[in-house]
């Protein structure tokens, strides 16, 4: 839900800006200033339907490539201290979890005593901080596509595309920052569960 609000909100100052500044010039070229709202909208369906397409081509990969003991799934305690100065434990709740797209939720830990769940988690984890990661730079794609389109008008570049693309870059980015948050978490699951497997195997 906040999402929603922050992707409505975002359209409407970035459309209420142009709206009024009208920096393309849009009224002297006989259009009306609604179509920078329409813009706005449009640049954000795209983005979203990008950061589609990412997640779909990344999931498709092969899952050696997000072993969670790989280098770039480690979560130092420096970046650990960074996210909690940036307030981490208060809205990390509030960022949707799209586990429902891989039948496989990541809000909580359902089954912590289960080495095979743990591990699936960990996993999904591994694809989402990729996917979630690759999305950011690739919401930018709305640069070159919009001064294609707008080749008249390349200032709505600078005023809606990108605005809309930074805004996607933070909402997308957000849920990667949870992921890396917890895996650490994770990772000390699964090492006690795999010492009470050992201890349980002496008796």
């Amino acid at each position: 839900m906040l999402y929603l609000v922050i992707i409505i909100a975002g359209n409407l100052l970035i459309s209420a800006f142009n709206m009024i500044f009208d920096p393309a010039g849009f009224v002297p070229a006989g259009h009306l200033r609604i179509w920078y709202l329409a813009i706005s909208v449009a640049f954000t369906i795209t983005a979203v339907a990008i950061d589609g397409l990412a997640a779909f081509v990344i999931r498709k990969m092969p899952e050696k490539y997000f072993d969670p003991d790989r280098k770039h799934f480690g979560t130092s305690q420096k970046r650990i201290k960074r996210y909690r100065k940036l307030g981490i434990k208060k809205w990390k709740s509030k960022v949707p979890e799209l586990g429902g797209f891989t039948s496989f939720h990541k809000d909580k830990v359902r089954k912590p005593n289960d080495d095979e769940y743990v591990g699936r988690y960990m996993l999904e984890a591994c694809y989402g901080i990729v996917i979630h990661e690759a999305s950011v730079p690739a919401g930018f794609l709305l640069i070159p596509l919009s001064l294609l389109i707008f080749m008249k008008f390349p200032v709505i570049t600078l005023t809606v595309a990108l605005p809309v693309a930074a805004v996607n870059a933070v909402l997308i980015y957000a849920p990667a920052m949870v992921l890396r948050y917890n895996l650490p978490k994770l990772k000390i699951l699964r090492e006690r569960n795999k010492s009470r497997s050992k201890n349980s195997g002496c008796f």
